[in-house]
C-alpha cells in the first residue's frame, strides 16, 4: 500500500482519520473493522516514514494487529531498544532492533523481540515478550533470549544455567547427546517466571544433517513427515535435500513433549504477495485473524520493495508429544 503518490490535501485528511480512528480504538475494547484498519495501516505507514521510532511502530504493529486499546500500553511497555542495529547478525534478524512474532493458534497474541544493548562476540541478547488482548488489560509472557552465532565458553555458560533453572537438566542432557553431533546450539530462551512458562533451547543443525536424520536420533521421526507437509504448504515449494538451514528446538519444563521444526528458507523468498497470502492462509482461521495478519505484515514492508527486501524471517512449526500445535512466525520491519 504505497502512500508517496497521494495529494497533499488527501494527506491531511488521512492524517485527521488516522487520530480519530487511534482515540476511537483507544476508548473502546473493539477489533478495526476492515475499512477502518486499512485507513489507521495507510496513516500508520506513512507516519513511520516521518518519525523513525521504535515505541511508534510497536504502537502501530499492535493496533494493526487487533490488539484494540492495549495496543497503547503495549507500545508503553515496550522500552529498552538497542540504540542501534545490530552489528552481529544472524540469518534471523539480519541485525535489525526489533521483531514481531505471530502465533497461529493465538489470535489476539502479539510477540515483540527486541535487541537489548550488551552482549559478547556471537552472542546476541533480545527480550522476548508476548502481549494478549485480555478483559483486565494485557496479559504477558517473557523471556530473555540469546541469538548464538559461534561456539564459545560464555555461550555453553547461559545455555547450562537455562537447563538448570527450568528443572530440566536430565531431558537437556538426553537431547544434547544427539543434536551436539548433528549442531551447535542456535539460541536460548530462559523465561521471567521459570514456575510458569517453558525454557527454549535450540540447535542449528549442521548443513548435511535433515530434520528427518536429527528426529530420528531424537526418538520423534514420526513428527517429520506432518512437518513435512506442514512446511511445504507455507513456504508454496517443495523441499529437497539441498532445502536448508533447519533447527530443532526443545522447551524445558513443557507439559509434555514440546518442541519445535524452523527455519530461515523462508528469508529467501522474495516479498511478493503469493508469500504474504501464504501466511494469512496457514496462520489464520477466522476473517479478523486472516486481516490482522495480512495488516502487520504489510505495515512492516518498506514503501520500496527492493529485490532483497525480505519482512518474513523464520518459521517454526511447534508440536506436542507428536501432534501439530501450530506456527510460529518471526517478521522484521524494513526488511533489508
Amino acid at each position: 500500500m504505497n502512500v508517496s503518490g497521494y495529494a497533499d490535501q488527501q494527506d491531511l485528511v488521512l492524517h485527521a482519520d488516522r487520530q480519530d480512528l487511534v482515540l476511537h480504538a483507544d476508548r473502546q475494547d473493539l477489533v478495526l473493522h476492515a475499512d477502518q484498519q486499512d485507513l489507521v495501516l495507510h496513516a500508520a505507514r506513512r507516519d513511520l516514514m516521518l518519525h523513525d521510532s521504535q515505541r511508534d511502530l510497536v504502537f502501530h504493529a499492535a493496533l494493526v494487529a487487533g490488539m484494540g486499546p492495549q495496543a497503547r500500553l503495549i507500545a508503553d511497555s515496550a522500552r529498552g531498544f538497542a540504540h542501534r542495529n545490530g552489528r552481529d547478525k544472524s540469518c534471523i534478524d539480519a541485525g535489525s532492533r526489533v521483531m514481531f512474532s505471530l502465533h497461529s493458534g493465538r489470535p489476539h497474541e502479539l510477540g515483540i523481540i527486541r535487541r537489548l544493548s550488551g552482549g559478547s562476540p556471537g552472542i546476541q541478547p533480545w527480550l522476548r515478550t508476548h502481549y494478549r488482548r485480555a478483559a483486565h488489560g494485557v496479559e504477558t509472557d517473557e523471556w530473555r533470549s540469546c541469538i548464538f552465532s559461534r561456539e564459545n565458553r560464555t555461550q555453553l555458560e547461559i545455555v547450562l544455567g537455562c537447563a538448570v533453572e527450568s528443572g530440566e537438566g536430565p531431558l537437556f542432557r538426553q537431547v544434547h547427546a544427539e543434536l551436539g553431533k548433528l549442531g551447535r546450539f542456535l539460541y536460548a530462551m530462559q523465561p521471567s517466571t521459570p514456575d510458569r512458562l517453558p525454557a527454549w533451547i535450540g540447535w542449528q543443525l549442521d548443513r548435511h544433517v535433515s530434520p528427518a536424520t536429527a528426529l530420528s536420533a531424537l526418538g520423534w521421526g514420526s513428527v517429520w513427515p506432518d512437518a513435512r507437509v506442514r512446511m511445504e504448504e507455507f513456504l508454496g515449494t517443495t523441499l529437497t535435500r539441498w532445502s536448508r538451514p533447519w533447527s530443532i528446538a526443545v522447551a524445558l519444563g513443557a507439559k509434555g513433549m514440546l518442541m519445535r521444526v524452523g527455519s530461515t528458507i523462508w528469508a529467501r523468498q522474495p516479498e511478493d504477495r503469493a508469500k504474504r497470502r501464504r501466511l494469512v492462509e496457514c496462520m489464520a482461521e477466522t476473517d479478523d485473524h486472516k486481516k490482522a495478519c495480512d495488516s502487520l505484515y504489510k505495515l512492516l514492508l518498506p514503501q520500496s520493495i527492493e529485490p532483497f527486501t525480505r519482512v518474513g524471517r523464520a518459521v517454526e512449526l511447534e508440536f506436542r508429544d507428536g501432534r501439530s500445535e501450530g506456527i510460529t512466525v518471526l517478521l522484521r520491519a524494513g526488511g533489508s
